[in-house]
């Protein structure tokens, strides 16, 4: 596959969200909006921070945990979803001279990157497809409201 990245605009408020464990790591960028958002593993403490647009997450991790967050509502807040298939990570450690087992990722929360933010925006304009509006889910993802939609764009 490569790549795949889906756009979401979430509700302004959610009090707890089970995000499932991954298999493949996946990075969330902040597209517009912003929030205290929060995250914890089941039974701890809560802890986060403020994600306004171009701050992102980077999940790499074979547990579930929790996430829940308050958006600001003069702005929708709208996230893109962007699952790294593990050739297209391996291709890239060749291509930079490393050794593709042993590339990991680790787990970043609300991080902030220019390369990032300079290659994610093009993203959904890069397919072709339009911002349509449906209803959708992903995996597993509980409680997708109607008031939710997303793009699906593969590269």
């Amino acid at each position: 596959m490569g790549l795949e990245a889906q756009i979401f605009r979430r509700r302004f408020r959610e009090d707890e969200l089970l995000v499932p464990a991954v298999a493949e790591p996946f990075l969330v960028w902040i597209v517009s909006g912003e929030a205290l958002l929060e995250e914890c593993d089941p039974g701890s403490e809560w802890h986060g921070g403020v994600v306004k647009a171009g701050s992102f997450f980077l999940t790499h991790t074979d547990t579930p945990y929790l996430m829940r967050w308050q958006a600001r509502e003069e702005t929708p807040f709208e996230v893109m979803h962007l699952y790294l298939d593990r050739s297209l990570i391996d291709r890239a450690a060749v291509t930079l001279g490393l050794k593709a087992v042993r590339c990991r990722f680790r787990n970043i929360s609300i991080g902030s990157d220019g390369l990032i933010s300079a290659i994610m925006p093009p993203l959904p304009m890069s397919s072709g497809s339009s911002r349509a509006r449906m209803d959708c889910s992903y995996k597993g993802w509980p409680r997708v409201s109607p008031s939710t939609f997303c793009v699906d764009i593969r590269i």
